[in-house]
């Protein structure tokens, strides 16, 4: 019976092993890692401004506007978000290890709100990732980060595009960023959600 009770629960973590990682990965294979570092290249040019039409989905309201984000520096960023006549609903800077909040909306003034919405930001954004794994598949390959306490996850498709980060938190997915149409221009969609406190920011490039 010990044997037994022992296969199990080896049978039992693997299955839960296999299954804290995006599901788009379950098929894909470990391969030999061909690169010590990941960044996300959308937003790394200074001289622009990133504009996108945006829509915040937070405490059962939707927030529709216009979010403008700038490398201000070699890692700081900036962005604000407003509503389609100007008035601000968020701006925000950050660093990687840090931020200055200069506005935000009343049920957004929380601080446990606001560390994850800046990570969430900071992870949309970029900077250089350390990577210690490699995995393959069909659809593409993804690349690993981190420890089971904090681990990132880069998915890239068969032309070598960034189309998905992911993180995890211990074997949970705290937070996601998918980005659609890329092309020599960036992404001209994204979709960023996070787990707990429930939220969606959802953009569009202005003009597509």
């Amino acid at each position: 019976m010990g044997i037994l009770r022992m296969t199990c629960s080896a049978i039992s973590l693997c299955a839960l092993a296999a299954s804290c990682r995006p599901a788009a990965m379950h098929h894909a294979e470990r391969v030999p890692l061909d690169t010590s570092s990941i960044a996300v290249p959308y937003f790394s040019d200074s001289a622009t401004d990133y504009l996108y039409k945006a829509t915040l989905k937070f405490a059962g309201r939707d927030e529709s506007g216009l979010l403008v984000i700038k490398r201000t520096g070699r890692d700081t960023y900036r962005a604000v978000l407003t509503t389609q006549f100007g008035n601000r609903l968020l701006d925000v800077q950050w660093t990687p290890t840090g931020y200055t909040v200069n506005f935000a909306l009343p049920n957004l003034q929380k601080t446990f709100i606001l560390n994850r919405l800046v990570a969430d930001l900071r992870m949309m954004t970029g900077g250089t990732q350390p990577v210690s794994k490699e995995f393959a598949g069909t659809d593409g390959k993804w690349y690993v980060s981190g420890t089971r306490g904090q681990r990132m996850y880069f998915g890239l498709d068969n032309g070598g595009s960034l189309i998905l980060v992911s993180r995890y938190g211990w074997m949970v997915e705290q937070a996601s960023v998918r980005y659609g149409e890329v092309g020599i221009q960036g992404a001209a969609h994204l979709t960023m959600r996070h787990r707990r406190p429930r939220f969606t920011l959802e953009l569009r490039r202005l003009g597509e």
